[in-house]
């Protein structure tokens, strides 16, 4: 397996993907910010290590993470059907990870963990609460709508 695995560019992939998921676990959006930063290296380190490795064993080792990628993926989805609620609609299991992992799993398998374990009830849910006019963009007390000046004409036009 070693031929086809290049163990250097598995571990520094490992690094970078743990990098990713470590920084997807918060919500605090300049901390999470640093997740693009392990995304970024995995796709650098493939170009880098299809020279140092060799092609077929760069591409064998970007190969075997997407396939684990993909599987990860479809665990995640596989986790969130089964405890949907009875009288909700079962969210859909789809097979079409397992071909868009060897091209985009830097991406989702941080997501996967995180969905997972969020589900799980490990980590929070982000908010997904949705802005009122009036409110304040940091959460403290808003203007209120009528007050806000935006259906108002130019200090001179009154």
């Amino acid at each position: 397996m070693s031929q086809y695995i290049h163990v250097p560019f598995a571990i520094a992939l490992l690094i970078a993907v743990g990098w990713t998921t470590l920084f997807s676990f918060t919500n605090k959006p300049r901390v999470r910010g640093f997740r693009n930063l392990g995304i970024l290296a995995s796709y650098i380190l493939v170009l880098v290590f299809l020279f140092v490795a060799g092609w077929r064993a760069a591409l064998a080792t970007w190969a075997a993470f997407g396939i684990a990628g993909g599987v990860l993926y479809v665990g995640w989805e596989i986790l969130q059907r089964v405890r949907s609620a009875a009288g909700e609609q079962k969210p859909a299991v789809s097979l079409s990870p397992l071909l868009h992992g060897l091209f985009a799993w830097p991406v989702m398998v941080p997501e996967a963990v995180e969905y997972a374990l969020a589900e799980l009830g490990v980590l929070r849910a982000p908010p997904t609460t949705i802005a009122k006019p009036g409110d304040s963009p940091n959460g403290g007390p808003g203007r209120p709508v009528e007050d806000s000046g935006a259906c108002k004409g130019p200090p001179s036009v009154s």
